[in-house]
Parts: structure tokens; C-alpha cells; sequence
């Protein structure tokens, strides 16, 4: 999936003017929420440690607005190692080795 429609973004959204978003899913009957599609903008003039900072003022933005919701568990996904490694700096650890995430159109009928 190279973009994410906009249709499958979530309501809870923190966005970062010019520099970068999250968006959170949340479940609807455990405190489990989804920190999810984390980005940086590649055309903002700041070198690699704005989006560095960038990621992890959205992951703090993005903690607080769970908190503020009653959820006390935060799952994320990535691939790349150095996003990865910034996770786990920011507090969270790996919870599963060589995960593929997919997705599908689910058919609701006429």
C-alpha cells in the first residue's frame, strides 16, 4: 500500500505542522490503542534530527492523548530498523519477531 487512503485514517490524528503526523486506533473494549502510519515530511528544510524530534514529540503527543482516553497499552508497527530502534528509545519494546502486517476491504452488503 504505498499511501493510506484517507477513508482508513482514524478520527484521533496529532499532526506536527510541516514536519510530520500519527494517527491512533483504539479498541473499543480493552485499553489497547494503535499508534499507527507515523510520518515526516521528506520536503521539510530540517535536517534528520527534526524528524528524529518530530517522531518523538508525536509518540509523546500521541501516549498522552491515550492516557487522557483510558488506554494503558500502545502498540506500533514498523520496518525499518532505525525507526525501530527510536521506538524503543521512546519507550516501547518489541513484542513479535518477523511480523508482516496485511489488510483487506472487508464487503458490508448492499
Amino acid at each position: 500500500m504505498p499511501h493510506v487512503p484517507r477513508e482508513l485514517l482514524p478520527k484521533i490524528g496529532i499532526i506536527k505542522e510541516d514536519c510530520g503526523a500519527v494517527w491512533i486506533y483504539h479498541d473499543n473494549s480493552v485499553g489497547v490503542c494503535f499508534m499507527m502510519w507515523m510520518t515526516t515530511n521528506p520536503e521539510h528544510p530540517g535536517s534528520i534530527f527534526e524528524a528524529i524530534r518530530t517522531i518523538g514529540e508525536l509518540t509523546e503527543a500521541a501516549q498522552e492523548v491515550a492516557a487522557a482516553n483510558d488506554y494503558h497499552y500502545m502498540f506500533t508497527t514498523c520496518h525499518h530498523k532505525d525507526l525501530t530502534k527510536l521506538h524503543i528509545k521512546n519507550g516501547f519494546v518489541e513484542a513479535a519477531d518477523n511480523v508482516v502486517i496485511l489488510g483487506r476491504g472487508i464487503d458490508n452488503g448492499p
